[in-house]
């Protein structure tokens, strides 16, 4: 099984998602130079994960049980004896490190590959990986993004629908799931992503 682990910057694109709910305005900055490192570690993907009540197929339960295993040894190599990977009710994954709160993490399945990213105890991490291949066809850019995002994602990719949609839907994927809601309370269309001094 071919993986691998990095320590990763923050890099030089920064993004804004905001959304208006019922309740206020929920704003997150994603990729802010503020923000500790994070780290990431993927390995090859046998089979796409299946979505279904809740439960997921249990050898990629497995291999996120791996990952976060690789990610605990590698960079937070403070003396541990276990370690649980466990969802609260709504999905989103803890670490749970002899068992107390451990360093937050977060997963996405794509190209064949599952991805980790796991950042400082108690942070709000979210990760996602898109492709331009999952955006082709007829798919409903309009139903998905606003209008000045799209435009804005058309340029920053030279005109390409496909990856300019794989920004944004990985943008947005990556916000919800740092906040631990996922796409559960409204749809992808509801986010607003800025792009950052670009």
């Amino acid at each position: 099984m071919r993986q691998s682990i990095k320590k990763f910057q923050v890099p030089s694109s920064r993004f804004q998602v905001s959304c208006d709910l019922e309740l206020g305005t929920w704003n997150s900055e994603l990729f802010s130079p503020d923000l500790e490192p994070a780290y990431l570690a993927s390995t090859a993907a046998r089979l796409q994960p299946r979505s279904g009540r809740g439960h997921e197929v249990p050898v990629l339960q497995r291999e996120k049980e791996f990952l976060a295993g690789l990610l605990l040894e590698q960079f937070w190599s403070g003396k541990f004896h276990n370690y649980t990977l466990i969802q609260d009710h709504l999905g989103r994954p803890h670490l749970l490190v002899d068992g107390r709160p451990g360093p937050s993490i977060s997963f996405s399945w794509g190209a064949g590959r599952l991805y980790a990213a796991s950042g400082p105890d108690q942070s709000w991490i979210g990760l996602d990986a898109a492709s331009p291949e999952e955006f082709t066809g007829a798919y409903p850019y309009g139903r998905v993004f606003n209008l000045e995002e799209w435009q804005t994602s058309l340029v920053r990719t030279g005109g390409n629908p496909e990856e300019a949609a794989a920004l944004l839907w990985s943008v947005k994927e990556a916000a919800v799931k740092a906040q631990g809601w996922g796409f559960r309370f409204f749809g992808p269309r509801r986010l607003r992503v800025e792009f950052i001094g670009l």
